[in-house]
């Protein structure tokens, strides 16, 4: 009984490291060597395709990537700029993943989370976050679903002149 009961405390104490190692927002997750693995969220024509039958440019094929960032304290923040800076690797462009960034000049200047809203400033000198719905609806579900991945985030703005069709 005793033995019994020594393995279901070595059990709980096991989950509750595991739990413990997680970081305090959503889906992060330290992974060996400190790295921090989040998501970016990449449109798949080939989902939108299978979900509607054609291009419906609709927000259930913005999907997530892995990617790492080192320790910081502005997790958030440093995965949006992965996202503005960056777009899919080979190997998941080869998959059939897409986007618009890195759009040139157009920079996420700052970050704001009050209560659970994150408000973005964004520069965009030369209008590239416009154009066409099905482009500025990808492109904002893009910095949406990343941003949300964070379980302290609720809602995400952006300033009301960007992602206009």
């Amino acid at each position: 009984m005793q033995l019994k009961l020594t393995l279901i405390l070595l059990a709980f104490g096991l989950s509750a490291a595991l739990l413990a190692a997680r970081s305090l927002h959503g889906s992060e997750e330290r992974e060996l060597g400190g790295q921090l693995a989040v998501s970016i969220y990449l449109y798949h024509a080939g989902t939108d395709i299978e979900l509607h039958g054609h291009v419906a440019c609709s927000a259930q094929a913005v999907l997530p990537v892995r990617r790492h960032l080192p320790p910081t304290d502005s997790a958030i923040r440093d995965t949006l700029e992965l996202l503005f800076q960056g777009g899919p690797t080979p190997a998941e462009e080869a998959q059939g993943f897409s986007t618009e960034f890195p759009l040139p000049g157009v920079q996420l200047t700052d970050v704001h989370l009050t209560g659970t809203t994150l408000e973005l400033d964004i520069s965009d000198p030369e209008h590239r976050t416009t154009g066409g719905a099905c482009r500025t609806t990808i492109m904002w579900a893009q910095i949406e679903k990343t941003a949300l991945q964070f379980e302290d985030v609720e809602e995400v703005r952006a300033p009301d002149e960007l992602f206009e069709p």
